[in-house]
């Protein structure tokens, strides 16, 4: 077996960067489980150290030596061999496909087209519409540093006689709670605008479904009930966690306190093991969603309309519309129903349809925040008007106002070819919500750093990502590190993955047509295009398709004779390029 080799020729050094320290690490870099790792550690001499310490052992692997070890496996294997185009010359660098120059506001501006509107759209309903991982567990380990997650105290029931004492230790365990590195609880203030969302008068007593609702409206995923009764001359005191989604026993707490003078310390004791609880059951608690200010009376609309995002992030966007229709049967004056169906049908290319909705929405202003309803003009402004301009002085307003709309300005930045500044608006976005960076700002900061060759800087963000955002990431480091073997492994296994969303499985086979252009086969990766653009799930992918089916032609010079591409193709914004592996 070959020595590993970096892109020059040259023997590879490990760096802390190629180490993989558990085999948790090393599975999610093979896209494998850790069972059968393990096996091939077995039974096919996967490179794999330990560690060994007084009483048990530690694993570690370095990338170079697995992707090492993959290219003699696969050489065995005739099926799993990509095929061998245009070898480099040795000791020559690898071919790489050309860099587009950064693009100028006025070329932006008038190339402006259907992919780009549906980015800037797409990201406007992720940054503040709600947005959720499709339910897969996340491909990494949560950091012991990873921001805690809220969680809803629910009012405590008590002796009828004394209905002081249930208020106070409930006071006591959200006071234990603060001190948690999982959870944060939320506040009283927070707790009454929830109330408000929910159209339920200030008094409501927060306990029950109600504390479900609310948990769920916040983004908590678990909720904390309590109970304490007198017994003689002392007291019982119980704790449950419960799931906000599924109303089930999460973990629970006991103590008895014998005596007046015990209580304190008892409910002391109770807050630790109750924490110690939430850090065993971590996974159980974090959210999987961030906050959205839904003004509806309907728990089961607000529910329809969390799925309904869902729906429409994934591409699924027929079925994503059907939940909106869902959603507005229950509540006809949900005005971010009404929004997200707009974003929806602009997604679709049925931008009639989209302004139908989205004014539908702005129809109902006490249904709507002051931001949810600058957001609406931004994107009216952009898909409708195609006024780069406007959606700019709106996205800065709502920084100004709210310190939001970091993330849709990166995008707009981008568009431009102001990749640093872009990049920096992603990082702020990142700085400015409670509890850190959420998925989508990380990913756009992976992509923003790949835009910008931080390679390095790029990889240091993937532990930190989870589920389609962390499977997504995988494949674009891959690409943008020439990684084809690995690209190749990834994509299949998106592609054969049944729980794969459409948009996944396409974007996986566009990769696998940028891994052939770049190991030379430019004519095999066309026609994967060309097979690709009648199948697209949405018009801003079939677009995006068309584009790098026309560079690719440019590549090979196929088109000297042939019109320019229309607008909407040269409108493609530069991190779908990188996508694509042709820019």
């Amino acid at each position: 077996m070959r020595r590993p080799t970096d892109s020059d020729g040259a023997p590879e050094r490990h760096t802390g960067a190629d180490r993989l320290d558990s085999w948790k690490e090393i599975a999610d870099y093979l896209s494998r489980d850790v069972r059968t790792v393990q096996r091939w550690e077995k039974s096919e001499g996967l490179p794999v150290h330990r560690h060994v310490h007084e009483k048990t052992s530690s694993v570690y692997a370095y990338q170079s030596e697995l992707e090492t070890w993959l290219a003699g496996r696969e050489e065995s294997d005739a099926h799993g061999e990509l095929p061998a185009t245009k070898p480099t010359e040795p000791g020559a660098a690898p071919q790489r496909p050309p860099v587009a120059a950064p693009r100028t506001a006025g070329q932006a501006r008038r190339a402006w087209g259907t992919l780009a509107v549906a980015a800037i759209a797409i990201a406007i309903v992720w940054a503040w519409a709600g947005r959720r991982d499709r339910g897969e567990s996340p491909s990494v380990v949560p950091a012991p540093s990873e921001p805690p997650s809220w969680i809803l105290v629910s009012e405590f029931a008590g002796p009828p006689e004394d209905a002081d004492l249930a208020a106070a230790v409930r006071e006591l365990v959200v006071a234990s709670l603060t001190n948690s590195e999982v959870v944060t609880p939320i506040s009283r203030a927070q707790m009454k605008r929830g109330l408000q969302l929910a159209m339920r008068p200030d008094t409501t007593v927060v306990a029950g479904e109600v504390a479900r609702e609310l948990a769920s409206r916040a983004s908590a995923r678990a909720y904390v009930e309590g109970r304490i009764d007198r017994i003689q001359s002392g007291y019982s005191i119980v704790l449950h966690i419960l799931d906000a989604e599924t109303s089930e026993m999460v973990a629970s707490v006991r103590g008895v306190a014998e005596h007046e003078g015990e209580l304190i310390a008892t409910l002391d004791q109770l807050g630790r093991d109750l924490r110690e609880r939430i850090g065993e059951k971590g996974s159980r608690v974090r959210a999987h969603h961030p906050f959205v200010e839904a003004i509806t009376p309907s728990f089961d609309a607000y529910r329809k309309h969390v799925q309904q995002t869902d729906l429409h992030l994934a591409g699924e966007h027929r079925s994503s519309l059907r939940l909106a229709r869902e959603a507005l049967e229950l509540d006809p004056e949900f005005a971010l129903a009404h929004l997200q169906k707009g974003t929806t049908y602009s997604s679709l290319g049925m931008l009639d349809s989209a302004e139908t909705a989205w004014r539908e929405a702005l129809r109902r202003p006490n249904r709507l925040t002051e931001m949810q309803q600058l957001n609406v003009r931004a994107l009216m402004a952009v898909v409708l008007d195609r006024d780069l301009d406007e959606f700019i002085r709106l996205q800065t307003l709502l920084i100004q106002q709210h310190r939001v709309g970091y993330n849709n300005l990166g995008v707009a930045l981008g568009l431009l070819g102001r990749y640093e500044d872009a990049l920096t608006a992603f990082e702020r976005a990142g700085t400015e919500t409670p509890f850190g960076a959420e998925q989508l700002h990380l990913a756009n900061q992976l992509n923003m750093l790949l835009r910008v060759g931080r390679v390095d800087a790029a990889r240091g963000l993937l532990p930190r990502l989870e589920g389609n955002y962390r499977r997504s990431a995988d494949l674009t480091l891959a690409l943008a590190e020439s990684k084809w073997q690995r690209a190749d492994r990834i994509a299949s296994a998106h592609e054969a993955d049944d729980t794969t969303t459409p948009l996944m499985r396409y974007w996986a086979r566009q990769a696998r047509a940028s891994i052939a252009a770049a190991r030379g086969d430019v004519r095999a990766a066309e026609a994967a295009l060309e097979g690709l653009i009648d199948e697209a799930p949405n018009p801003p992918s079939e677009s995006a398709t068309r584009f790098a089916l026309v560079h690719l032609r440019a590549m090979r010079g196929a088109i000297a004779d042939e019109p320019l591409p229309a607008p909407e193709l040269a409108s493609a914004p530069t991190d779908e390029l990188v996508s694509l592996g042709v820019a």
